[in-house]
């Protein structure tokens, strides 16, 4: 990458306040985001090897960032970086990903929430995140802090309106199978994945009363596509079987569901110890 290209990825974070007084802008705060972005993607994850990154390539930092009083130190790097609006950062961080990753091929961005369990306290709960994570590319796309588990729903939406996914299959959890989220993926131009559960009763209720018709008839008559592939390793045997079923009509509310146009079955067969178990799996799509 050109390092007219490397500074132009720095502009989004023109815009982010600068948390210090005056006299305390020894370093310029751009270079210090910089370097701890560029340090954190060589695999570094201590503010003493962000500064240990930083001298080693500081005549290649010097191609992109002022660095006007050299490598700050890593008590520097540590202050400051704490100091950032965790709002302000975020704003800036997504639209400098939105510039990152502009042109690659986003065929997949899976969408999950994780709990940071080492976040809490006694007064306080862990900390929940929503991540958007671009799985050929290995690189998270954006995230979204939130109280509860449940406050999932609304984060997810938020989350989706400041990224480009143009183009990818969004998939998510069960948890993210709502009418609102299917159609945010969609005026994103983007298509999705969605697990079906409990929460949606009726939805769940339509596919399990289709499936097993269709299964047991050989899926004759439908418009479906069909993969299965064995399932060997860690001394089990068994099999994966997909159906794409390309005709949802079977749904009661498919009106509701923007663009729907596929239930997708995934048959699983584990073997262990001659035990045979089978698993069905849902899930609606728009591609």
């Amino acid at each position: 990458m050109s390092q007219t290209r490397l500074a132009k990825l720095l502009d989004p974070f023109a815009s982010l306040p600068d948390p210090r007084i005056d006299r305390g802008k020894l370093h310029d705060l751009v270079d210090i985001v910089a370097l701890a972005i560029c340090a954190v993607l060589a695999g570094c994850n201590e503010y003493t090897a962000i500064e240990a990154f930083g001298q080693a390539k500081e005549a290649w930092l010097k191609t992109f960032l002022r660095l006007p009083n050299g490598i700050p130190s890593h008590d520097t790097i540590g202050r400051v970086l704490a100091l950032l609006a965790p709002e302000g950062f975020d704003d800036c961080f997504g639209r400098w990903m939105a510039e990152a990753c502009e042109g690659l091929p986003l065929k997949h961005v899976a969408v999950d929430g994780k709990a940071m369990r080492g976040s809490g306290s006694p007064l306080a709960p862990c900390l929940h995140l929503v991540s958007a994570f671009a799985t050929a590319n290995g690189v998270t796309l954006g995230q979204r802090a939130v109280a509860e588990k449940s406050n999932k729903i609304t984060a997810i939406p938020q989350l989706l309106r400041v990224l480009d996914v143009a183009g990818a299959v969004v998939t998510i959890d069960a948890m993210g199978c709502q009418k609102e989220i299917a159609a945010t993926i969609r005026a994103a131009d983007a298509d999705y994945l969605l697990a079906v559960k409990g929460n949606q009763e009726t939805l769940l209720r339509d596919v399990e009363a289709f499936t097993p018709r269709a299964l047991e008839s050989d899926c004759a008559g439908l418009d479906y596509s069909f993969h299965e592939e064995p399932a060997l390793g860690h001394g089990r045997g068994g099999f994966r079987a997909c159906y794409v079923f390309n005709d949802p009509s079977f749904v009661t509310d498919r009106g509701k569901w923007q663009d729907l146009a596929c239930v997708v079955v995934i048959v699983s067969e584990r073997i262990v110890a001659g035990k045979a178990t089978s698993e069905l799996r849902y899930y609606i799509g728009s591609r």
